[in-house]
């Protein structure tokens, strides 16, 4: 697995914090078939939060129109001004979006029509925080994050 991270990570402890922590959830969430060919973009964007309206998010980069495989390269745009415990949580959070659309589960736009899960059309009426991508994400990020902060403090 590749992390590249991208915009103004404030140190180079934090940066190495960061990298850790992308490559854990990958290790954890992803199998090892899937992980060898993985890229994750992190990408510290001041102002995201204003913007969005949400401490992070990701979607998978699309090199080719003309596939029909899983994307294996993701980006991660996540606010720049969180605290460390925020960055980790969100890392966490966001990793479950891309186990979610690695083993096809989630199904977003522009590289599906609609959005789906498990083969199922989602209502977009129906707010984000009800979607049941957004459930399960919600309910494993804190988790991930212990986890990986046990393993990091060894």
């Amino acid at each position: 697995m590749e992390v590249i991270l991208e915009g103004e990570v404030p140190t180079k402890i934090e940066k190495e914090f960061f990298e850790k922590c992308v490559l854990f959830m990958g290790k954890k969430l992803i199998t090892s078939n899937h992980l060898s060919s993985l890229k994750v973009h992190l990408s510290f964007i001041p102002g995201f939060i204003k913007e969005k309206n949400a401490f992070a998010k990701c979607y998978p980069i699309v090199t080719t129109w003309f596939t029909f495989t899983t994307p294996k390269i993701y980006k991660i745009d996540i606010e720049a001004a969180l605290s460390k415990k925020q960055h980790g949580i969100s890392i966490a959070h966001e990793s479950v979006h891309i186990q979610q659309m690695l083993y096809g589960v989630l199904k977003l736009p522009p590289y599906y029509s609609k959005v789906s899960w498990g083969g199922y059309e989602l209502d977009p009426s129906k707010p984000e925080e009800e979607q049941p991508y957004e459930i399960e994400a919600l309910g494993r990020q804190e988790y991930l994050y212990r986890c990986f902060l046990e393993e990091y403090e060894k």
